[in-house]
């Protein structure tokens, strides 16, 4: 698995020394971000599959899923990075945190795409700017 890399490194980090994670958690995760566009969809079940990085995997799944990692021509690894420290940068607080950030991002997707804003009224940078700005 990619790992950061300490700050001002651009290249990732390969660890020798986590597994990969069991295919039963992979496809438990698949099936939750799948959810995305769902209403009721539920950001405390992707906490325990992600082990405690639902904002960044949702995000990036987001970016993927809607193809703005290709249409902006994104670096897909610079982009987990990028996301992961985001995501390292909330305190512990009890409402303002990455649970938080991961409802509100799921939020807007579901009302950009659901709504039909997206694609009928706004293009990729709508959706890109939404996410990030969640």
């Amino acid at each position: 698995p990619v790992m950061f890399s300490p700050p001002g490194e651009l290249a990732p980090r390969r660890s020798t020394t986590s597994p990969s994670p069991p295919k039963a958690l992979l496809e438990e995760v698949e099936q939750l971000l799948a959810g995305a566009y769902d209403w009721h969809w539920d950001s405390f079940k992707l906490i325990k599959v992600t082990q405690g990085r639902p904002m960044s995997t949702m995000a990036y799944y987001l970016f993927h899923s809607t193809g703005l990692i290709s249409q902006f021509h994104l670096n897909g690894q610079v982009l987990a990075r990028f996301l992961r420290r985001v995501e390292e940068g909330y305190k512990a607080n009890p409402y303002h945190n990455a649970i938080h950030a991961t409802d509100v991002v799921q939020t807007f997707h579901a009302i950009l795409h659901r709504s039909g804003m997206v694609p009928h009224y706004a293009g990729g940078l709508t959706p890109m700017a939404a996410y990030l700005s969640a």
